[in-house]
C-alpha cells in the first residue's frame, strides 16, 4: 500500500505541503492548479490518494474507522515530526480533520486549510447525496468508464460504501463527532466554503456557527478579470477569520474561470501571513 505522490515544489520552505483529493478523484497531478500554487511555496509536496481510490483501489475500507486507519497509514510516514500545511478538499478535508488529534501528535506543527468542507447536512440534503454516492448515478451521467480507469472495477462497491458513512442512522459515519469537534476547536484550521456548494453548503456550515467569517463572494467574479493586482479584499495578516466565502459551487473551487482566482488569492495570503 503505497497511494503517496511526491512533487518536487520550486519554493524554499521548510514545512511539508499534504494535499487530499475529494471523493472519487484521483490524487492531484503537478498541472493541477492547487499543485501549481503549493509548488511556489514548498519543495516538498505530498498528493496523496484517498483509501479505496487510484492507486489505493484495492483497500477498499470496511467502514469509516477502517478508511481513517488507511489514511493514517498513508500520511503518517510523510509527516511524522515535521512541520506540515495539509490541503483538504471535501473527503480529504474530512478525513483530515475526523484524525487532527492524531495528526498533531505525529507533526511538530500542523496547519489545516480545508476546502468544500461544511459537515453538517440535513434530513433534505441527505437523499441528494445519498443517491450521488451510487453506481446508478454514475451510470447514467457517462462517467462509468472513466471511474474504471481512475478506479479500478472497486469502483462500485466504493461509492456505495461512501455514501452509507453520509447516513446519520449508520454508525460509524463520517460526520464529526463531539470529541473530534473539541479537538479541532482553536486549531489553526482555515476554511473555504463556497455559498452555492451543493454538498456542503453554506448554509450548513456549522462545524462551529460562531467562527470568524468573511465574505468575499463579490470579489470571485472580480478575480477572473484581466488586472487582478489592485485587489486586496484581506487586511494585511489579519489571521482571526477562520472561513472564506467565495462565489461558487462544489465543482467551481478550482476552476480557472470560477473561484479559483480567488482561493489562489486566499491560500497564498493565508501562506504568506503564517510565514510558511
Amino acid at each position: 500500500m503505497n497511494g503517496v505522490f511526491q512533487i518536487k515544489g520550486q519554493g524554499d520552505s521548510d514545512w511539508v505541503a499534504i494535499v487530499a483529493p475529494g471523493s472519487t478523484q484521483t490524487h492531484y497531478s503537478e498541472d493541477h492548479p492547487l499543485i501549481e500554487l503549493l509548488s511556489g511555496y514548498f519543495s516538498q509536496i505530498y498528493s496523496i490518494d484517498l483509501p479505496g481510490h487510484g492507486s489505493l483501489q484495492n483497500v477498499i475500507p470496511r467502514d469509516v474507522i477502517h478508511a481513517m486507519d488507511i489514511f493514517l497509514q498513508t500520511v503518517n510516514p510523510l509527516i511524522d515530526g515535521k512541520k506540515v500545511v495539509f490541503f483538504g478538499f471535501s473527503l480529504g478535508g474530512i478525513l483530515a480533520l475526523k484524525n487532527w488529534s492524531t495528526l498533531k501528535k505525529m507533526t511538530q506543527r500542523i496547519i489545516g486549510v480545508m476546502i468544500g468542507v461544511g459537515l453538517k447536512i440535513d434530513e433534505l440534503t441527505i437523499p441528494s447525496i445519498r443517491m450521488f454516492f451510487t453506481e446508478r448515478h454514475y451510470r447514467i451521467s457517462g462517467w462509468e468508464k472513466k471511474m474504471d480507469e481512475m478506479h479500478g472495477g472497486n469502483w462500485r462497491t466504493l461509492v456505495n460504501r461512501i455514501g452509507e458513512w453520509f447516513d446519520p442512522m449508520i454508525s460509524p459515519n463520517i460526520y464529526l463527532t463531539d470529541d473530534e469537534l473539541r479537538e479541532i476547536k482553536g486549531q489553526d484550521v482555515f476554511y473555504i466554503v463556497a455559498n452555492r456548494d451543493q454538498a456542503f453548503s453554506l448554509d450548513g456550515f456549522s462545524i462551529f456557527p460562531d467562527l470568524p467569517m468573511v465574505d468575499l463572494v463579490s470579489y470571485t467574479a472580480l478575480f477572473t478579470g484581466p488586472d487582478t493586482s489592485l485587489l486586496n479584499p484581506l487586511d494585511p495578516c489579519d489571521l482571526s477569520p477562520r472561513v472564506f466565502i467565495v462565489s461558487g459551487h462544489h465543482f467551481s473551487y478550482f476552476h480557472p474561470k470560477a473561484a479559483f482566482p480567488l482561493v489562489k488569492y486566499i491560500i497564498s495570503y493565508l501562506l504568506d501571513c503564517l510565514n510558511v
